[in-house]
């Protein structure tokens, strides 16, 4: 979508309480205290399917629709087809298990080809890209069982769980240096790659993607106001943060293609004000700031490839998942504050 004007906005999604049905409240916090859920059996080179349903599963506002079966209560689909009904069953294990011992994600694992055609079962894939994969065949299947289904024209803001949880939207801004005529341009996104080049930090990474570009030269721009070739400014930032923020750093040097395999630092907490379009961070800024707080990620050798509520990281081809867990100390703390 773009539009060229002095004032230009864009619908925004929902931000804090997004009211799903009968009366569940998307929460960054958990509903009740708790544990580390359950380890995942290896079905044969699935450590990346692992890494990244154990990241999911510890998203709070995910694992809470899960626990609360949003879905497979009202679901319609065939028994096995459901791709949102496979996840919620599964999370519902991991996260109430009592019994000692591994899961084994078996359903999600027989249906690889369904996520991806291109995925082959007993081959080690990509985490992110299963990641990416996994969160999109969830929302086709929500989208079909509303009757919202396109191919050809997917919905701009589709009204479903998933997109409440990780929606959010970028907003590309082109200023002409002339006349100051600015043309912005806005896409929806459900999580964000970064390039790594020099960066040594998430901060950086973001900085980086969100950095003003001078074009000129051989690259200057067409203005849509002064109808002429000039220099001018294009920025990338996020105009509409989503509720659960996914960060994948780019492992592999975007000229040479080698493998980054340096440490990159990143901190349980990231404030996004500075990477906002000008116009939200003025209104954050006001209303308090907005920020994420990383409650997992998938590492590799200790190189860090990604943030968010839900994060990615790989440094070879074994991936590992790790969480910020609650104490037994933190859990009765909490449930005195609760009482």
């Amino acid at each position: 979508m773009q539009e060229s004007a002095a004032v230009q906005s864009y619908p925004t999604m929902p931000h804090g309480a997004v009211y799903l049905q009968a009366g569940m409240v998307l929460s960054a916090k958990w509903r009740s205290p708790m544990a580390v859920g359950c380890g995942l059996q290896n079905l044969g080179n699935s450590c990346y399917l692992n890494s990244a349903l154990q990241c999911l599963a510890h998203i709070p506002p995910l694992a809470n629709l899960c626990l609360a079966r949003v879905h497979s209560s009202s679901c319609k689909m065939q028994q096995g087809q459901c791709i949102c009904c496979h996840v919620e069953n599964l999370f519902c294990r991991m996260l109430q298990r009592n019994a000692p011992g591994a899961d084994a994600p078996l359903a999600l694992h027989r249906n690889l080809h369904v996520l991806n055609r291109n995925f082959v079962k007993g081959r080690q894939e990509d985490a992110h890209e299963l990641l990416r994969c996994l969160v999109d065949a969830m929302e086709r299947n929500l989208l079909k069982q509303a009757g919202n289904y396109n191919p050809h024209k997917p919905p701009k803001q589709p009204h479903t769980p998933v997109n409440a949880v990780f929606g959010g939207i970028l907003q590309s801004q082109v200023r002409c240096l002339h006349c100051g005529h600015a043309s912005n341009s806005w896409d929806p996104f459900m999580d964000l790659s970064l390039e790594l080049g020099g960066c040594s930090s998430v901060e950086d990474a973001l900085g980086r993607f969100t950095a003003v570009e001078k074009l000129d030269g051989d690259n200057k721009y067409k203005c849509d106001g002064c109808k002429q070739l000039v220099p001018a400014h294009k920025q990338i930032t996020i105009y509409d943060d989503p509720n659960v923020l996914v960060v994948h750093l780019k492992r592999f040097d975007g000229i040479f293609g080698a493998k980054i395999s340096r440490e990159i630092t990143f901190h349980t907490t990231l404030d996004l004000e500075a990477y906002m379009c000008p116009s939200i961070r003025t209104h954050t800024s006001c209303s308090g700031s907005s920020s994420s707080s990383c409650s997992s990620c998938i590492k590799n050798n200790g190189v860090f490839n990604g943030f968010a509520n839900s994060s990615s990281s790989s440094g070879g081809s074994h991936w590992q998942h790790s969480i910020g867990a609650m104490s037994k100390q933190q859990q009765q703390q909490q449930q005195r504050q609760q009482a």
